[in-house]
């Protein structure tokens, strides 16, 4: 979203509020890349310029019987696109094969029955269409266990913004952070608030756990219901605010706490 938020105001500022003609300009534009590039020059251009996402890879491995998709099998993809598309509607060429393979050509069950290449189709002559292509191996990722807690003051609680982080950043989140496995939960995250924010809190309950998963990580979060004792005020070297419950969706959190807020809501 920030980079599309970056490339909009380029558009509106050097472009005139119109998309560049010149597609490597676009190209460069933060954010955009060749799928995107190539969706849309195609749609609003006719660009005669083969959309390969993930959908139309499959198609296309299926049918040219492509086992893995190697940089010299994704070009074989690309030249067999390229004397398919349709000069004259590149756009619609493009949407129909991602059509194809978001509601026939599918992952799992394909329907190759109703499928147009049916009679070309490597995959189906070979019996064994779900093999093309190989499904790729994931390196595990690490998982992290996280507390957070929802501090209340009469009835707002605490949130804080992400400023100067490079995830999340700007985000507005709960207090709180990893935690070492093993360990009282209620314990370190009464330390950890008064270590990072000086808040002295007592937990009154938990509101429920969540796990969520980033590209590279994930997280596993408890969170708890917490009241400010000793009069203790936050001292936080980030921009910070007390909202109350009907006024979360005025502020931008990340997906994980949205599913924090959804338990609290429920109960």
């Amino acid at each position: 979203c920030k980079n599309f938020h970056k490339a909009v105001k380029i558009i509106v500022k050097k472009y005139n509020s119109s998309l560049p003609v010149n597609i490597e300009d676009f190209k460069a534009l933060p954010g955009v890349g060749i799928y995107t590039a190539a969706a849309v020059y195609s749609i609003a251009f006719s660009h005669s310029i083969p959309v390969l996402d993930g959908n139309v890879k499959r198609v296309m491995s299926r049918f040219l019987r492509i086992c893995q998709l190697t940089s010299h099998n994704k070009n074989r993809i690309l030249s067999k696109l390229n004397t398919w598309i349709d000069r004259n509607y590149p756009g619609d060429f493009n949407q129909a094969m991602m059509e194809l393979g978001s509601t026939v050509c599918l992952p799992k069950n394909p329907k190759c029955n109703i499928c147009p290449l049916i009679s070309s189709c490597g995959g189906f002559a070979s019996g064994k269409p779900l093999s093309y292509p190989r499904s790729q191996r994931q390196n595990p990722i690490p998982w992290y266990p996280v507390l957070t807690g929802v501090i209340w003051k009469r009835n707002s609680f605490l949130i804080l913004q992400r400023e100067g982080y490079r995830h999340l950043s700007n985000l507005w989140e709960l207090p709180g952070g990893k935690i070492l496995k093993n360990h009282n939960s209620k314990n370190q995250l009464i330390e950890m608030l008064k270590k990072k924010y000086n808040l002295d809190v007592s937990i009154k309950n938990k509101i429920g756990e969540v796990r969520h998963r980033y590209s590279h990580f994930g997280i596993y979060i408890s969170s708890f219901n917490c009241k400010i004792i000793n009069g203790s005020t936050p001292m936080i070297n980030q921009p910070y605010c007390w909202i109350k419950k009907n006024e979360i969706n005025r502020f931008a959190f990340p997906k994980a706490n949205h599913k924090l807020f959804k338990i609290m809501l429920e109960n």
